[in-house]
């Protein structure tokens, strides 16, 4: 007979820690809860040389995305708090102690950085990816084993050089990634967001039938066209193939792109990009 699991035991109402911590509700409201010790208590009266009843528990608020003095809360014998900041897209820390009889703050524990969401859905996504980019990546992967014999033949060689880790693109091909880490996070006073694009240009007779692989491109009457490619970190081959209308005569043309991005010199961090094709 199955033998009936004992109860969970309830969490204890207080560790016996002076700690406070800081959550995000919402893009405009904060939420702290805290425990003071008695051990606490006694230090700031210490410190403040007065008596415990002298001392006024106070919560302070630092924005960190802005200049000027913190925000006070009287927290009086509560042990936590809802913070209306209104500011989204801003970072926080909050700080725990007791005001004296003079005014001055004798401060117990800080709590942990936060950093409220934006009001609106982000803007900064992953760039857009065309289906024709797509068919090159599936096959550079070696997702697609599919391509023009040309292609094929030369695929041995090209899945040599994988598609940079953390690039805009690594997720289209990848099973079970996602694009949260296309784009590094920006420092706390300066950052650079950098993307670039590969732009193929050319022309064949405009009867004649081009493919980027299995993907038609499409020709202008005149017989030119224009390819326009995001190009992430990493080495990127792109093949074009032109048929006759009678399927009898092709005419083909492949090119490998690289693209590196690495810190730059000086006292901040910055980016330089090396982009070679051939």
């Amino acid at each position: 007979m199955r033998q009936p699991q004992p109860p969970t035991p309830p969490l204890p109402a207080r560790y016996g820690e002076d700690r406070v911590t800081l959550l995000v509700r919402d893009p405009e409201t904060l939420f702290a809860y805290w425990e003071l010790t008695p051990q606490a208590m006694e230090r700031a009266c210490r410190d403040q040389g007065c008596p415990p009843e002298a001392l006024t528990p106070l919560l302070r608020l630092h924005d960190l995305s802005q200049t000027g003095p913190p925000e006070e809360v009287a927290v009086g014998h509560a042990e936590s708090w809802y913070l209306h900041v209104g500011r989204p897209g801003h970072r926080f820390q909050a700080e725990l102690g007791f005001r004296g009889p003079g005014g001055r703050f004798t401060p117990i524990s800080r709590s942990n950085l936060v950093a409220t969401p934006p009001r609106e859905p982000a803007h900064l996504t992953a760039p857009p990816v065309s289906r024709a980019e797509e068919v090159v990546l599936r096959q550079f992967r070696g997702v697609d084993e599919h391509g023009s014999p040309q292609y094929v033949e030369s695929r041995a060689w090209k899945i040599s050089l994988p598609l940079a880790e953390g690039s805009p693109l690594a997720w289209v091909t990848s099973p079970g990634a996602s694009p949260a880490q296309a784009w590094a996070q920006p420092q706390e006073d300066l950052f650079l967001e950098v993307t670039a694009e590969l732009i193929l240009r050319g022309r064949t007779r405009p009867e004649a039938t081009l493919w980027l692989n299995r993907e038609r491109v499409p020709l202008a009457p005149d017989g030119t066209f224009t390819l326009r490619l995001a190009l992430p970190d990493g080495s990127f081959p792109f093949g074009l193939e032109a048929v006759s209308p009678d399927g009898r005569l092709t005419r083909s043309f492949a090119t490998l792109v690289t693209r590196a991005s690495f810190p730059g010199p000086g006292t901040g961090s910055g980016t330089k990009e090396a982009t070679t094709g051939g």
